[in-house]
């Protein structure tokens, strides 16, 4: 639903593209998904259908293994305070493949209250494998949860470099034919006419 996100779940979704894998982006629950949508139509990938919360274990009669992550879904009072715990898997079928990449916490000092860190940790003990962007990730897992994880880079820097290009190409395209536009290029929002 930001540039950021956006940008890191392209970034991922080219990744595993070039290894060969069949991708699509599961929307999260009370989410506006406009500005991904509207990006990943134009970009050509997949999203699945928008479920309530109490709907989302429908996706698994399509998708065999989930990665969720990169961006700061794991942080307890804007993500899971919205979404519910989707960005812990909480609707995957425990014969589905569950993978957090470069996932993220976000503020330590406001991680998850005491009471919710039995039903987190329970499923995060469900994942196969579990990384975070942050080296605090990795302790507040062990630490909070009782889970060991990997610290890894996030997808923005294991995103082939041919596919930024692409993306740079087409917006310098755009951008020539005088269309309005709003596009986040090397961290600035640029909303002018042309």
């Amino acid at each position: 639903s930001n540039y950021g996100s956006t940008l890191t779940a392209y970034a991922l979704d080219r990744y595993l593209s070039s290894l060969g894998l069949s991708t699509t982006f599961v929307s999260p629950p009370n989410f506006d998904r406009n500005n991904a949508g509207l990006f990943n139509k134009k970009y050509h990938y997949r999203m699945t259908v928008k479920y309530t919360p109490e709907e989302m274990w429908k996706n698994n009669q399509y998708i065999s293994s989930y990665i969720v992550g990169s961006d700061v879904l794991w942080y307890y009072d804007s993500m899971i305070s919205s979404a519910g715990y989707a960005f812990m898997l909480n609707f995957v079928g425990d014969d589905r493949r569950k993978i957090s990449y470069s996932t993220s916490f976000g503020n330590p000092k406001y991680c998850f209250p005491e009471n919710a860190i039995p039903y987190a940790s329970s499923l995060l003990k469900k994942f196969d494998f579990i990384s975070t962007r942050e080296l605090m990730g990795v302790e507040i897992l062990k630490n909070k949860f009782g889970v060991n994880g990997t610290q890894v880079m996030d997808p923005v820097f294991i995103c082939p470099q041919k596919e930024w290009d692409v993306l740079a190409n087409q917006i310098a395209k755009e951008k020539k034919k005088g269309k309005l536009y709003k596009i986040l290029v090397l961290g600035e929002v640029d909303t002018g006419k042309t």
